[in-house]
C-alpha cells in the first residue's frame, strides 16, 4: 500500500485550491491545485479542463528506472498524460512558476506541469511517483536549471496510479496508451 506525502494530505487541512477529477481506463484519481502557492499554473490547468482540452487524451508516458535513458539527473518515476506537444501549438505561453519562488517541490504525489522551454508549457501533466529533486528548480533534469512547475498533488486515486505506473513499457512512450475518459474541477 503506497503512502502519502506531506504534500498529498491535504483533504485533513483546509483546501488550498480546487480539486481535478480524473478518470482513466485503469480508475480514477483526484488532484487538489496549490492555488496559493502556484495561482498562474493553477489556472491554467483549470482553463485546459474547463475547455475540453483534456476530452480523448491519454496517459501517454510512464518513465522508470528500466526505460528512462534520458540522463540528466539519473531516471525518474514519473506518469505523464493530457496533451502531447503537436497537440497543443495554440496554447499560450504561460510564465514559469519554478519551485525556488512556489516551495512546493517534485515529492511523492507531486502535480506538475510538463514544458518543452522556459514559458512553453504544453498541455501535459505529470505526477511524480517518488521525491524527485533533479526536477526542481536547480535540478539537472531540465538544461536550463529551472526546473518543472509543480502546482498540486494527489490527494485520492492512490492505488489506480500504482495499477497505471505498473502498466510501463520498454519505452517510456506507451504503445499501449491509457484513455482519461473525463477530467472535473470541483470548488470546495
Amino acid at each position: 500500500m503506497p503512502t502519502t506525502s506531506t504534500a498529498s494530505t491535504a483533504t485533513s487541512r483546509n483546501r488550498v485550491g480546487p480539486v481535478l477529477h480524473f478518470a482513466t481506463g485503469c480508475g480514477d484519481f483526484t488532484v487538489e491545485l496549490n492555488a496559493q502557492r502556484a495561482p498562474v499554473t493553477s489556472r491554467y490547468f483549470q482553463a485546459l479542463v474547463a475547455a475540453g482540452h483534456y476530452a480523448g487524451s491519454t496517459i501517454y508516458r510512464i518513465t522508470t528506472p528500466a526505460n528512462d535513458h534520458r540522463g540528466n539527473g539519473g531516471p525518474i518515476r514519473i506518469i505523464q498524460g493530457g496533451l502531447k506537444v503537436g497537440a497543443a501549438r495554440s496554447l499560450p505561453a504561460l510564465p514559469l512558476e519554478p519551485t525556488s519562488d512556489t516551495g512546493l517541490t517534485h515529492r511523492r504525489w507531486a502535480f506538475s506541469t510538463a514544458r518543452f522551454a522556459e514559458d512553453r508549457p504544453y498541455g501535459a501533466f505529470f505526477i511524480c511517483m517518488e521525491d524527485s529533486p533533479c526536477l526542481d528548480a536547480g535540478g539537472e533534469r531540465n538544461g536550463d536549471g529551472r526546473g518543472f512547475a509543480v502546482c498540486g498533488a494527489v490527494v485520492a486515486g492512490f492505488s489506480t496510479l500504482e495499477t497505471i505506473y505498473a502498466r510501463a513499457e520498454n519505452s517510456d512512450f506507451l504503445q499501449r496508451e491509457i484513455p482519461i475518459t473525463a477530467v472535473s474541477i470541483h470548488h470546495e
